[in-house]
């Protein structure tokens, strides 16, 4: 089982005011869209409201096999992300989020040895429902669950990096993997290559390390081992999503690949070039379109390849 936990927001992409989309969006979430399309099993932890976007949201999630059984829906609004593409149809963003004062809790599922969990975003630094997420990481680490988080921090955040910084290590310490985009490490420690990210990483124990470096290659960092992809040549059309599925391609790798907790644990039979390179091949995918996740019929195409 797959449990992605993060925001669920609604994505409005501006190119100019005369070409405008709405996509479901939330970092995690549009991983989840990836896997659920892929027929993994995966479930989203997160929080809505119970108003028409929400029910529009659930109804996505459902229609593209994501359970949600463990979103809670006691906020009052629904979140909103407005993605502005500039030139090279990269986006910077601006949010609109959740009065403070609402509080949300969350009913956490029961983790098996096995179980993979992707967390990440600033959903993972909010003081005002962390300490449950905390626990439930700490439990899920307990039985034996593969960790893996991205911090996905984006510029739009920098001003509260100093109040939150604390947070992302303790997030750190909890993961088996880190996936990070050089310019989520540049934001938030000022590292500039992966090899030197690795080495900083090391120091909470971190074991592996990947490392997308946007339209150039992926990078993964294995017990002092170094392995490197290209990333797929594409027509842009927008980027947003493509870190999120790329994390979709390494979670539905290591799905299909059955490895077992030991054998992760210890490196061993992980083949982690093919990892990168079909997680580049999906980040490409969705650079080639508006959605943030993997279409239906490049799903079927690959199956039909397998």
């Amino acid at each position: 089982m797959v449990y992605t936990i993060g925001e669920s927001v609604l994505d409005i992409i501006i190119k100019d005011f005369d070409d405008v989309k709405i996509r479901p969006g939330g970092s995690m979430l549009n991983t989840a869209i990836s896997l659920g399309r892929l027929g993994v099993e995966v479930s989203h932890i997160s929080y809505l409201s119970k108003d028409i976007s929400s029910e529009k949201l659930l109804d996505f999630l459902h229609k593209n096999r994501v359970d949600t059984s463990f979103i809670s829906q006691k906020a009052e609004k629904t979140n909103l992300a407005l993605a502005y593409l500039d030139t090279n149809n990269n986006a910077s963003y601006t949010f609109y989020k959740e009065k403070k004062d609402v509080e949300i809790s969350f009913n956490f599922p029961k983790i098996k040895k096995g179980d993979y969990i992707l967390f990440g975003s600033f959903f993972c630094l909010n003081s005002d429902y962390r300490d449950s997420i905390v626990q439930f990481l700490g439990i899920a680490k307990s039985k034996g669950a593969i960790i893996m988080y991205d911090p996905n921090y984006r510029k739009a955040h920098l001003s509260e990096l100093q109040n939150v910084k604390q947070y992302i290590i303790e997030n750190l310490e909890f993961a088996d993997i880190v996936k990070a985009s050089d310019e989520d490490l540049l934001n938030l420690f000022e590292i500039k290559t992966g090899k030197e990210a690795y080495r900083f990483l090391q120091q909470y124990k971190i074991k592996t390390l990947l490392y997308t470096r946007g339209e150039k290659s992926s990078q993964a960092f294995v017990n002092d081992q170094e392995f490197e992809a290209l990333a797929s040549e594409v027509h842009t059309i927008s980027t947003i999503g493509a870190g999120d599925t790329f994390s979709a391609g390494v979670l539905y790798s290591l799905v299909n690949q059955n490895e077992s907790i030991d054998n992760f644990k210890h490196c061993k039979m992980i083949k982690w070039v093919d990892i990168l390179k079909l997680a580049n091949l999906f980040a490409g995918q969705v650079c080639a379109s508006y959605d943030n996740y993997l279409n239906e019929s490049f799903i079927q195409n690959l199956k039909n390849v397998q």
